[in-house]
């Protein structure tokens, strides 16, 4: 199992869009994103913000074209000709200044709102949480569903916490596994309620817009990054959403989803997105404490 996005694979995105990639490098990371979701995600995220940045709507920018031209002439063996990305052309001041907004936008944005993610280390513990009610679920065949899911665990600071449920403190750092039997759920979005109503995003995280990609047929599977509870987590309660489905949703709609649930006594008759969208969508929520500093021994 791959732990998704690390720091390679960020800066590899990140390196393509603002300044362009050898061929070798390149496809080393197509094989990353066809392998890693997070990094196709990352990817995909990117994507999206050029396409704004440069007006384009759907279709895609002459950025996107000019990558797209490189892996096909790599894949044909063919040599690519020198990058118009550093030629001139009518669009190339509009480049430069693409490529500056991109920096700012890829290096001091996710700086300051997702500074709340990183990678674990390699041989990272981890711990299972204390959970205040059992979890619910809605979606599709429950019968399938029964497995499907989420898991919220503790990074762990010694072995000897590894087997004991505990409450978490801000303090903590958490991360999350999946579960997913269902062939057609292929995109996840997760997200933390407290009670102040406001949305504390891990899949997508905060700069994303939409539900990330994930695998099929997997037990157990991690997401990845280990998430620092103290950056946007206050004591309390906390509810937890996960959204799988077979299409990526607007983290829009999932964080009103998240809201609304925060407001009534979530049972799985609460769940409306997979309502909305029966055999689509599969929703699976918890709720948990996050207790006052020193409370777990």
């Amino acid at each position: 199992m791959r732990l998704g996005l690390n720091a390679n694979g960020k800066r590899a995105v990140q390196a393509q869009f603002v300044e362009g990639l050898s061929t070798r490098r390149r496809q080393q990371l197509l094989r990353r994103c066809a392998s890693e979701p997070k990094t196709a995600a990352a990817y995909q995220n990117c994507a999206q913000l050029e396409q704004r940045l440069c007006g384009e709507g759907s279709a895609p920018t002459v950025f996107a074209i000019e990558r797209m031209l490189q892996v096909i002439l790599a894949e044909r063996g063919t040599q690519a000709v020198t990058s118009s990305r550093y030629s001139w052309q009518p669009w190339a001041f509009t480049g430069m200044a693409l490529a500056g907004a991109m920096t700012v936008l890829l290096w001091v944005l996710p700086a300051r709102m997702a500074v709340d993610h990183a990678a674990l280390p390699v041989g990272a513990l981890f711990a299972p949480v204390e959970l205040t009610e059992p979890p619910l679920a809605r979606g599709g065949a429950l019968s399938r569903h029964a497995q499907s899911g989420i898991r919220l665990l503790r990074v762990a600071s010694d072995r000897e916490q590894v087997g004991r449920a505990q409450a978490l403190t801000r303090s903590d750092w958490i991360t999350f596994t999946y579960t997913n039997v269902e062939p057609g759920l292929a995109y996840l979005a997760l997200c933390g309620v407290q009670d102040d109503g406001q949305i504390r995003w891990y899949y997508p995280d905060y700069g994303g817009t939409q539900s990330v990609a994930i695998a099929a047929d997997v037990v157990d599977e991690p997401l990845g990054d280990g998430i620092d509870l103290s950056v946007h987590h206050e004591s309390g309660p906390l509810q937890i959403l996960a959204v799988f489905s077979r299409t990526p949703l607007s983290a829009d709609v999932v964080a009103a989803e998240a809201r609304r649930l925060v407001e009534v006594s979530p049972t799985p008759e609460a769940f409306t997105l997979e309502q909305k969208a029966p055999g689509s969508v599969f929703e699976h929520w918890l709720r948990v404490i996050i207790a006052t500093e020193g409370a777990n021994p």
